[in-house]
């Protein structure tokens, strides 16, 4: 028998996370992702993990900053957010 882990994100509906999604444009607009990833001390070479990715808006920052030695890995457990990121 598995634990459940988590916060109940898993079962978001599909509506809920289009409006979770708009209201992380305007903020990723007000503060930009590049901007707050530069701060956590991201090097090339290094290998990212973003847990919840959800809507993705700091792969791109991650993937120039680990640049094309590093990886970054992107998980989440939503279908509207793993359909956006592999698509």
């Amino acid at each position: 028998m598995m634990a459940h882990i988590g916060h109940g994100w898993e079962r978001i509906g599909n509506r809920s996370f289009r409006a979770l999604a708009v209201l992380l444009r305007i903020r990723d607009f007000l503060s930009p992702p590049s901007r707050r990833a530069e701060l956590w001390g991201i090097s090339a070479g290094d290998t990212v993990v973003d847990y919840g990715c959800g809507t993705g808006s700091y792969l791109p920052a991650f993937a120039d900053l680990v640049g094309r030695g590093g990886r970054v890995y992107a998980l989440d457990v939503h279908p509207l957010a793993i359909a956006r990121r592999s698509g």
